[in-house]
């Protein structure tokens, strides 16, 4: 008997952490890309092709955007480029031009941000309401960094914020390595009784 509101009890507590994380994220603006860190050298950026947050046409695609505050505190890193792969992740824009460069930091000052850029071409980036701003995934791997750890929620912003202030187009989020998220599930806190002989 005691086994059984063991399980019932374990069976609530993940139910309402399911309903909490779910409360949570509705709370907040569109998650418009996941980064997984699941592998540090091979870091994933992929669209979750939600709509941007706000309208804007304020930075081109030299600008590209910024993942503010992507690295922890305690990992400032210098000035460091480092190329995107993968099959490309690709703003709003007419010419089909994906962002093909990431920068730490500008004019060698240490920085916890991430700017994503085309180094082949400038047409301005049109973010909208009304359209997904991202689509497509991009890696890349930045050697001496640490990330932000899984679950944290961070702002993209237009153009490269190192020097000054854009506005918001919507969040990125640092997802967990595929194997956590069946934690995450309906009675994945089940704790399982041993058998008495």
């Amino acid at each position: 008997m005691k086994d059984i509101i063991i399980m019932k009890n374990a069976l609530a507590l993940s139910l309402a952490l399911v309903a909490m994380s779910s409360v949570t994220q509705s709370a907040q603006a569109a998650v418009l890309i996941q980064v997984d860190i699941s592998n540090p050298s091979a870091v994933t950026f992929t669209s979750t092709d939600a709509f941007a947050s706000i309208n804007d046409s304020t930075s081109t695609m030299f600008d590209g955007v910024t993942f503010d505050e992507i690295f922890s505190a305690s990992s400032l890193v210098s000035e460091t480029y480092a190329g995107l792969t993968g099959s490309g992740l690709f703003p709003p824009t007419t010419t089909g031009l994906a962002y093909d460069d990431t920068l730490t930091a500008g004019d060698g000052v240490s920085t916890t941000d991430l700017n994503f850029y085309a180094n082949t071409g400038s047409p301005t980036q049109s973010f909208s309401t009304g359209a997904p701003a991202f689509s497509g995934s991009a890696t890349v791997n930045i050697a001496g960094v640490t990330y932000q750890s899984v679950g944290y929620i961070g702002e993209i912003l237009a153009g490269y914020a190192d020097g000054g202030s854009f506005d918001s187009i919507g969040q990125y989020q640092i997802v967990p390595e595929p194997g956590s998220l069946a934690l995450l599930g309906p009675g994945g806190l089940l704790i399982t009784r041993r058998r008495r002989a």
